[in-house]
């Protein structure tokens, strides 16, 4: 059976902070694998193998399921099987305790290497460099996103987004970046990455924080606050590669949600 694995060119990164309401910072953590530099290196006909189990090769059965940590490598695999009895035991129950749409596997042969555009949808190239741009975001950057962030821009991704869902019900920042939304979004997972590496960038200018709610004291949960500029940043980001990507998107959806991109991206004037 074939699927997809994504494996990080990069150490994965986490959000830190030393107290609520502090400035929060971004530190690289879990260094790369033996398995991930393997598979890194892999090339077309090569068959990589896990040493140890767990840590499991994990093969996507669909594109939109596959987990993103940015940036990485799109491997189209051949699972095969494990070559030691417990190991196939072992595979077989470990995936007999889940539903999703992945397997795990201690074998794989590479088939070929594909575009991470290709995760995003059949525009995903355009999605690409939405990402490239957020991950790389400066503060005056943001502030030029967020000064040009139409008040209808909510209201235009919300209309894409039942559109591609068929569902009715209200759509917030909440549904938006529900990795448990299947296909994730009309950009598969591609609002979660913009996110994220929004969230990053914010943390690199000391521009993200975590709070609680002020207003209730027993609550314990916190969450990711962005400063002004760079929480409307990450908006407008979103929008526009909704807008680049998104296969049903109409004119004038269109231009509310590139209104920002449009502005950042615009050839600055000849004197």
């Amino acid at each position: 059976m074939t699927g997809w694995v994504w494996v990080r060119t990069a150490p994965e990164r986490r959000l830190v902070s030393d107290g609520i309401g502090g400035p929060v910072r971004s530190e690289p953590i879990a260094p790369l694998s033996e398995l991930e530099t393997r598979l890194l290196a892999a090339a077309p006909g090569d068959v990589v193998a896990a040493v140890d189990v767990p840590p499991w090769i994990v093969v996507d059965d669909e594109l939109a399921g596959v987990s993103v940590s940015w940036p990485g490598r799109l491997l189209d695999v051949e699972a095969l099987p494990a070559l030691a009895p417990r190991d196939r035991e072992r595979e077989a129950e470990t995936n007999a305790q889940h539903r999703g749409r992945y397997r795990r596997v201690t074998r794989v042969r590479v088939l070929r290497e594909v575009s991470p555009s290709a995760l995003f949808g059949a525009r995903g190239d355009r999605v690409i460099d939405v990402i490239g741009r957020a991950s790389t975001l400066t503060p005056a950057e943001a502030s030029v996103l967020a000064d040009h962030l139409p008040p209808a821009v909510e209201d235009a991704c919300a209309r894409v987004w039942r559109r591609w869902s068929g569902a009715e019900r209200r759509v917030g920042s909440a549904v938006l970046l529900d990795p448990n939304v299947r296909g994730g979004s009309p950009i598969n997972r591609g609002l979660l990455v913009i996110n994220d590496v929004v969230n990053h960038a914010a943390a690199g200018h000391a521009a993200a924080r975590y709070v609680r709610d002020d207003e209730d004291p027993d609550d314990e949960d916190t969450w990711l606050e962005l400063d002004a500029p760079w929480r409307h940043a990450s908006t407008a980001l979103r929008c526009a590669a909704l807008a680049l990507g998104a296969a049903d998107v109409s004119d004038d959806e269109g231009d509310v949600l590139l209104a920002s991109w449009r502005a950042l991206t615009r050839p600055p004037a000849v004197p």
